[in-house]
């Protein structure tokens, strides 16, 4: 068995790939023959199968003021290709297509065809950006999580309060707190990938999941929760994350970072200041709040807002929420840890934990760990989470970036060197 594990160990032997793809049901003879090289793995290793998914949370803000089973109504694409087959002046809603729905559905035609007509001109227009990117996503969530928009009837309830709401401790650092009592998250599987991980859903490298080229629809699921979002203050973090420590910590780190994706095949990866301290933050909230409500880590998951790639629209939030496929959603529990009398005490505790860890000083003075070495100072003694919980796989994380290191205590985002009294 000596060398079989190396990468051209069956080419050597004349075995090659034959293009058969046995998960769509293609054998060799309907697929023919490939040519790639083939690699052996073990059959139960974490590299035989790469899921790729993306996610979004449910923003029917064309139907605020409508009921929820309207909404429900024209969210289904079924219907909504009933409604729009047919346009009077290509523009307008026909009322005889929404006398069949509502008769069906058993709600009000008017109210219908009135929501129908909202949604179709699109009246709820956040920003003139362009949303087909996973950027425009994000940055139209945001807006809406960070303006409290949705409401009752819709699968969205945002209540926004102000940091000032949350004493000195916080207002500093933030600038505004969401509860978000409703939401709702679709999830999609858009391929997967073997040997390697790919990290873009629109990636050539991903292997299709449907025989048919020409399918326009995704495997996809819908679960229902709450969440704490965070707005944090973009005057404070770019104060912070323009000085020339900080900035050449996470330099150095990225190139070390990226050099090692480039001898994989895989694109740069970037890497601001910023990103990693939403992030480690994140990461440290969740661990936090797993001990102070009760969920268990896994169970929270994370969803960061940082202009990575786009600074004409500055973001700089997080949103830390539970889900599961129940339809009534979760119970109020995490959201009851945002209000301003908790929400202090569980920031306060997260960052403390974060100034001792088990693996310390290993861990603190670390120049890489983790996958890839992605992470600085990051362990599963710290800030490491579940995978089911973190957005990239438990990777660019440091918390020396919050509290400080031992050579380098200045560059902490949050410097107190004692135990806030909470």
């Amino acid at each position: 068995m000596n060398g079989t594990f190396n990468a051209n160990s069956l080419h050597k032997i004349d075995y090659d790939c034959s293009g058969s793809m046995p998960w769509l049901g293609e054998d060799d003879h309907e697929s023919g023959h490939c040519g790639q090289h083939l690699r052996v793995v073990q059959r139960g290793g974490s590299n035989v199968y790469f899921p790729v998914t993306a996610s979004s949370i449910h923003l029917p803000l064309w139907g605020q003021d409508t009921s929820r089973a309207i909404n429900r109504i024209l969210d289904d694409p079924a219907n909504w290709d009933v409604l729009t087959a047919g346009l009077d002046d290509g523009k307008y809603i026909q009322r005889v297509r929404c006398d069949v729905l509502a008769a069906t559905h058993k709600v009000d035609t008017t109210d219908l065809l009135e929501a129908a007509q909202s949604k179709l001109d699109g009246t709820v227009k956040l920003t003139d950006k362009d949303y087909s990117s996973e950027s425009g996503f994000r940055q139209q969530e945001y807006e809406a999580l960070r303006s409290g928009q949705g409401d009752e009837a819709s699968d969205l309830v945002v209540e926004t309060k102000d940091a000032i709401e949350y004493g000195s401790e916080l207002s500093s650092a933030l600038k505004g707190i969401g509860l978000v009592r409703k939401l709702r998250e679709t999830r999609a599987m858009v391929g997967f990938s073997r040997i390697l991980p790919v990290e873009d859903p629109a990636s050539p490298d991903l292997l299709p999941i449907s025989q048919s080229e020409s399918l326009d629809w995704l495997p996809a699921t819908e679960v229902y929760g709450e969440g704490i979002f965070l707005e944090f203050n973009d005057a404070a973090i770019a104060a912070w994350s323009t000085r020339l420590d900080v900035k050449s910590r996470i330099s150095s780190h990225a190139e070390s970072f990226n050099r090692r994706r480039r001898i994989r095949g895989m694109s740069d990866s970037i890497m601001s200041e910023k990103y990693v301290l939403l992030h480690t933050i994140s990461h440290a909230l969740i661990a936090q709040l797993s001990f102070d409500c009760g969920y268990g880590s896994a169970a929270l998951r994370e969803r960061l807002y940082c202009d990575a790639d786009d600074s004409d629209y500055p973001m700089q939030g997080l949103l830390i929420y539970t889900a599961s496929g129940d339809s009534e959603g979760t119970l109020g529990g995490l959201v009851r840890q945002g209000e301003p009398d908790r929400l202090t005490g569980v920031f306060g505790r997260a960052i403390d934990r974060l100034r001792w860890c088990s693996s310390d000083p290993v861990c603190i003075e670390s120049l890489g760990q983790g996958t890839d070495n992605a992470n600085l100072a990051a362990c599963h003694g710290c800030v490491l989470l579940p995978e089911t919980s973190c957005e990239t796989g438990n990777r660019l994380l440091d918390r020396g970036l919050l509290i400080g290191t031992t050579d380098l205590p200045e560059i902490a985002f949050f410097p107190d060197t004692k135990p806030i009294d909470l």
